[in-house]
C-alpha cells in the first residue's frame, strides 16, 4: 500500500473547503467571520489559523479587494479596528498589535499602486 502524504492531503482539503465556503465567508459580517475563526482555531489550532489569516490568501486578500473597490486606508482600518470582536481576536487571541494591521494595509497599498 502506498504511503499517504498527510500534508498534501490536508493542503488539498483546505483548498477545496476554501473554494466552497470562500464566497459564503465574503457575505458574512465581520462579527460572523470572527466567530467562524474561533471555531476554526478549535479545529485546526490557533497557530495554523493565525498563519492562514496572515498569509497572502487571508487578510491581505481581503484588504486588496477593498482597495480595488476604492476604499481608503482609513476606511479599511476602521472596518477592522472599530469591530470589537475582531479587535479582541487580533490583540488578545492572536497577540498582534495595531501597528501590524497598519503595516499590512500599507504593504497592500504599495502592491496595489504598483500594479
Amino acid at each position: 500500500m502506498p504511503k499517504v502524504n498527510m500534508a498534501k492531503v490536508q493542503s488539498i482539503a483546505t483548498k477545496a473547503v476554501t473554494k466552497v465556503i470562500g464566497k459564503q465567508i465574503a457575505k458574512m459580517s465581520l462579527e460572523q467571520q470572527v466567530a467562524l475563526t474561533h471555531k476554526l482555531m478549535g479545529m485546526k489550532g490557533m497557530e495554523t489559523v493565525r498563519s492562514d489569516l496572515l498569509g497572502d490568501a487571508g487578510l491581505n486578500l481581503d484588504i486588496r479587494d477593498k482597495l480595488k473597490a476604492g476604499q481608503t486606508t482609513e476606511e479599511i482600518k476602521s472596518f477592522y479596528w472599530d469591530c470589537l470582536p475582531w479587535r479582541e481576536l487580533w490583540v488578545d487571541t492572536m497577540k498582534c498589535e495595531e501597528g501590524m494591521l497598519d503595516l499590512i494595509i500599507k504593504q497592500e497599498v504599495i502592491k496595489h499602486t504598483d500594479s
